[in-house]
């Protein structure tokens, strides 16, 4: 299914070409070093029936850095929910987990691992790190376009997004 969806190039937008649109109703910040995962799963959730902005960083050094709002990225807008993959070079998840958590500004941040990993021990781990949810990424692109619905429709409809209260500035105002 992922060599299918991959000859696909119409399902993908460009990576910098998703717009910041006054219609968009969450932003997501991806957080994921394989481009072809990237782009499937920014596919899966601009396919939903609510418009989602999606910015995408490839490593965990350069989501902090984007969290943090530093060079390059100080017009950022932070982010309601980040998408964090475990196993990337450098800093992986989990590092960027436990910054995030320890971080005043940032911990606040819904942070959902979306991650090839199914291991026991990863999954406690990052519960133990205050992930809000741990999610095995699906191998086909129906199955993760099911799943960012059901993310989409919690985090819009079911719950109050910390964004929301805190600013954009990440202080409570």
């Amino acid at each position: 299914m992922h060599e299918e969806v991959r000859m696909s190039p119409d399902l993908f937008p460009h990576k910098d070409a998703v717009p910041a649109t006054p219609e968009a109703v969450m932003q997501l910040l991806l957080v994921e070093d394989n481009e072809d995962e990237a782009l499937i799963t920014q596919a899966a959730f601009q396919r939903q029936r609510v418009p989602v902005r999606i910015d995408h960083v490839a490593d965990g050094r350069t989501c902090l850095t984007y969290l943090r709002r530093e060079k390059p990225f100080e017009r950022a807008t932070l982010p309601d929910l980040v998408l964090l993959d475990l196993n990337m070079p450098g800093m992986d998840g989990r590092q960027v987990m436990a910054t995030i958590a320890s971080d005043a500004r940032l911990r606040y941040l819904p942070v959902i691992v979306l991650t090839t990993s199914s291991a026991p021990d990863d999954v406690l781990e990052m519960y133990r790190m205050r992930c809000n949810s741990y999610i095995v990424k699906p191998i086909d692109l129906s199955r993760l376009e099911a799943i960012a619905a059901r993310i989409i429709d919690y985090w819009t409809g079911a719950s109050t997004l910390p964004t929301r209260l805190v600013g954009d500035s990440g202080d409570n105002a």
